[in-house]
């Protein structure tokens, strides 16, 4: 069953800034990102894609050696969005706002623990000016 408008544009708020949040503390590189977001079009099929992209994460990070903190929620991000029938326009726009969340970030200090949504990763970036 398809997630309402609302619903699936929290769901990928929530898991951008987790994901981005993990993807500053680990040190991974927002080219990384790139990878994983270019990794959806490995399959034709819009669902398969979103298989794929977890597949490819979870890879980058055991070769790179960081990033598994990530590499899990994308996992499970890429899983949740399968299960909701979803495909890889969505997975293309939660993994584009992560990196938008991971360049974001740069200047910013984040607790080890990341961000558990995107109303925590707000807090953090208007407690980082003050």
């Amino acid at each position: 069953m398809e997630p309402s408008g609302e619903d699936l544009e929290k769901i990928i708020l929530d898991y951008a800034a987790r994901i981005g949040s993990f993807a500053k503390v680990e040190g991974v590189a927002s080219s990384q990102l790139e990878q994983i977001i270019a990794s959806l079009e490995n399959s034709k099929d819009r669902r398969y894609a979103l298989l794929y992209c977890a597949a490819f994460a979870k890879r980058q990070a055991s070769r790179l050696g960081r990033g598994n903190r990530m590499a899990y929620e994308i996992v499970e991000a890429m899983k949740e969005l399968y299960e909701k029938n979803l495909g890889k326009e969505e997975a293309r726009k939660l993994l584009g706002l992560t990196k938008w969340v991971r360049e974001s970030l740069e200047d910013v200090r984040v607790p080890f623990q990341g961000v558990k949504d995107y109303q925590e990763y707000l807090n953090l970036i208007i407690g980082s000016k003050r």
